[in-house]
Order: C-alpha cells, then sequence, then structure tokens
C-alpha cells in the first residue's frame, strides 16, 4: 500500500486540470492579509476551491512546471500537523511534505513545483492534538480520487 500511495505518474500530453483563477491568489491575500481580514477571506477561499483542490497555476519563467498549492481545512484547535502523503517521489521526506496553517485561520497550506503534465495520488496524513499517530484523509476537495483497495481512496492530481 505504501508503495501505491507514492505512485508517480507522467502522462505525455495529458491537458492539465485549471484550478478556479482566484483561489491561488485568495491563498496567496490569506498569508499577508491582517487578521481581521483572514476569516472573510478563507471563507471564499473555500467556497472557490470545492472541486479543483489542488491548486495550479503557471511557474514564472518555467514552462515545464507549474505552482501546485495543495490546501487543507483544520479545526485550529484539535489539528496539530497536516502532512501530504503521496505526490511527486522526491517528496518522501515529510519535513518536506508538512503543510503549514495560516495564523489565525483553519487553512494549511503547501505550495511545491512539479512537471506540467505529472499526475500523482496523494492523501492527507492529520495528526490531532494530545495524538501521536496519523490519520489518512483524501483530499475532500478534489473530486478525482483513486479507489485502492476497500475503503482506501487516493485524491488524484
Amino acid at each position: 500500500m505504501r508503495r501505491l500511495r507514492f505512485l508517480f505518474l507522467l502522462l505525455g500530453a495529458t491537458a492539465i486540470r485549471r484550478s478556479n483563477g482566484q483561489a491561488p491568489d485568495l491563498v496567496s491575500r490569506l498569508a499577508t492579509a491582517p487578521a481581521a481580514e483572514r476569516g472573510a477571506i478563507a471563507r471564499d477561499l473555500w467556497a472557490s476551491v470545492v472541486g479543483h483542490a489542488p491548486l495550479q497555476r503557471p511557474m514564472p519563467g518555467s514552462p515545464d512546471s507549474v505552482a501546485v498549492t495543495f490546501v487543507f481545512d483544520g479545526d485550529s484547535s484539535a489539528t496539530r500537523a497536516v502532512f501530504l502523503q503521496g505526490g511527486p517521489a522526491r517528496l518522501a521526506d515529510s519535513a518536506q511534505t508538512m503543510l503549514s496553517r495560516v495564523p489565525g485561520t483553519t487553512v494549511w497550506r503547501a505550495t511545491f513545483s512539479v512537471p506540467k503534465h505529472a499526475r500523482f495520488l496523494y492523501t492527507f496524513g492529520v495528526v490531532s492534538v494530545g495524538d501521536t499517530a496519523r490519520r489518512t484523509i483524501r483530499d475532500t476537495l478534489n473530486v478525482r480520487t483513486a479507489a485502492l483497495a476497500p475503503g482506501a481512496t487516493s485524491s488524484l492530481f
């Protein structure tokens, strides 16, 4: 199962799935907004990202790559850590795959540069406050999924 989670597929000429154009800008704005504005921006973000996750945008100066932002809505008082599990094979080190929480919000995020035509399976690993084990959760904001085994569903990028 672990090998499948780190599956990395390159599909030649497959067209890239575009995210809602507003969502990546909202993630950027959220990180720099005054604390009083973050709640409203986060609500706009969650409304615009449903069905469009992970978020994608071109990488400036790199026509063969895209910036992919993974976002997770985690209860700020109950969620201690969020990790990206799977994805590009080079991101196997858990320190590199940890999402960071935007202070004052429930938004967890991480952005990675990936080849433009990359496709891969991923899930989120969530560690709750007072717990040491990761719970594996599929990206509920991504409508594209793959069932690997009964009861085991991963999100597809």
